[in-house]
């Protein structure tokens, strides 16, 4: 039952009937050194069962003993089914064998610690009695004999770098570590006013950030409200009443917008970003006259502004910082005020980075990384 033949006419079977009498003919070619057979073995195998952990173990085995390059095997998805044989490898070294009955599909529908087992971590044990300590059959042999060596942290050793596992490895890990993060800061400071609206004085500044950060472009949605009464009565006009003229000291503003961010330095765990950003202002300056039948009076423009912005990492996922920005508005946009001028704010924020994919993709890969150096 272990002939070719019988694998090749039976093509009815599923990959679990497959893959049990497969992996025991592929012992025996191995072992009788009919490479012919093995290498038909594992053709019929592969078309059965695609590509899982046993049967790239099989064809590192097949490539080793004929003495054909291995690189050929590698990619990131066997680079990924090495590491899996490492749980196999723990169960196998102390015969935990239970978790195989309900897990069988993930380890290839082969028996674990039974003859497919036994042969690879003997012939990788005789492997890696003779490869040189920085060559991948070494590496391979690593894992595969069972030695309870991570791959992933073998592949960050420099003896290791060059290898194509390794250029793998790090492909992998460039891509986690590209993925943009998202950022929400919380965001306090002061309204700062300048020309004609000097007059409404300092105000307090509160708003909150939400937005992402990829590589150096840091882009978000922003919201901030100043409040508190104006240091000094002024004077509004109800436009869409009765254009009548008032004094007045009520004062509540707003601002909503995009913020464009990049980081234009970068030491340990300082950024500097240069800052850019436009949306929409204004703030209240009538309340509604009911017994009058007037309605409410707020000025309306447009904000464009820029500054610069600071960043101290204090973690991977949190930073502190402060924004200088400079706001060009025109509150006498829709007539209710007459004055102009252009305030600058500056704000505290307290803020995090995180990015649940990119968290996860990196403890996978037993990746250390750090923010901050």
């Amino acid at each position: 039952m272990s002939q070719p033949y019988y694998i090749s006419k039976r093509r009815a079977f599923e990959c679990p009937d497959t893959a049990k009498y497969a992996s025991i003919a592929f012992v025996n070619y191995i072992q009788n050194q009919q490479f012919d057979s093995a290498q038909f073995v594992l053709k019929k195998w592969t078309q059965k069962c695609g590509m899982n952990e046993p049967l790239l173990r099989a064809h590192f085995i097949f490539a080793i003993a004929t003495n054909m390059p291995i690189e050929s095997l590698i990619n990131e998805q066997s680079m990924r089914l090495i590491d899996d044989y490492q749980h196999r490898g723990e169960m196998i070294k102390y015969r935990s064998y239970n978790q195989n009955y309900f897990n069988e599909w993930s380890y290839g529908h082969i028996p674990i610690g039974m003859a497919f087992d036994t042969f690879s971590v003997n012939y990788f044990n005789e492997i890696r009695g003779r490869e040189k300590d920085n060559s991948l059959k070494f590496l391979l042999s690593n894992v595969y004999s069972n030695q309870g060596i991570s791959l992933y942290t073998m592949l960050q050793q420099n003896e290791y770098k060059e290898t194509l596992l390794a250029k793998e490895y790090y492909k992998l890990v460039y891509k986690y570590m590209q993925k943009p993060d998202f950022n929400i800061a919380l965001l306090a400071g002061a309204w700062v006013p300048s020309g004609g609206i000097a007059r409404l004085g300092v105000h307090p500044d509160i708003g909150v950030q939400l937005g992402s950060k990829f590589r150096k472009v840091n882009l978000d949605f922003t919201v901030m409200f100043k409040f508190l009464p104006s240091k000094n009565s002024y004077y509004a006009r109800r436009v869409s009443s009765n254009n009548a003229t008032v004094v007045t000291n009520k004062f509540f503003g707003g601002y909503i917008g995009v913020d464009f961010g990049y980081d234009i330095w970068k030491r340990k765990n300082m950024e500097l970003q240069a800052l850019f950003g436009t949306g929409f202002d204004g703030f209240d300056a009538l309340d509604q006259d009911t017994t009058k039948g007037l309605g409410s009076e707020s000025t309306m423009t447009y904000n464009i502004n820029w500054g610069v912005g600071y960043r101290y990492y204090i973690s991977n996922s949190t930073y502190v910082g402060m924004r200088a920005k400079y706001n060009v508005v025109d509150y006498a946009l829709n007539e209710v005020v007459s004055f102009n001028g252009h305030p600058i704010t500056i704000t505290f924020c307290v803020g995090g980075l995180s990015n649940k994919n990119k968290r996860h993709g990196l403890e996978y890969l037993k990746y250390k990384w750090n923010r901050i150096p």
